[in-house]
């Protein structure tokens, strides 16, 4: 078995835990678009609590749409739950959550992050 291999498996091994995962993805939000719908084991991060070079990738991304960065969410979905598409809205925190974009999945856990913007009435 190859450290490669072994990493794979440990990675595996965490992300089928079920007692990590109820922590990690505490919510269950249902997003739709149009008469598609979503349901996503997922967290959701407000980009005041990201680490300094994540801040600054949801920041660009705020820039580029014209959008505040502190509108934006980092979602972190369930690796068995397909994600929804861009444009997908769901209820959240007294406003509507929607998603933007989705980054490229990761080789070692096949999960991506998503970026969407909180919309308050």
């Amino acid at each position: 078995m190859t450290l490669l291999d072994e990493v794979l498996a440990a990675v595996q091994e965490v992300q089928t835990d079920p007692e990590l995962n109820a922590l990690r993805y505490r919510h269950t939000l249902i997003f739709t678009l149009g008469p598609h719908q979503w349901s996503l084991r997922c967290s959701v991060t407000d980009p005041q609590r990201l680490r300094p070079d994540a801040l600054a990738q949801v920041q660009a991304t705020a820039d580029a749409r014209g959008l505040a960065y502190t509108d934006l969410r980092v979602i972190r979905h369930h690796p068995d739950d397909p994600v929804p598409v861009p444009g997908a809205t769901c209820a959240w925190d007294d406003g509507t959550l929607e998603v933007l974009e989705w980054s490229q999945a990761s080789d070692f856990t096949g999960t991506r992050l998503g970026t969407a913007v909180l919309r308050r009435p």
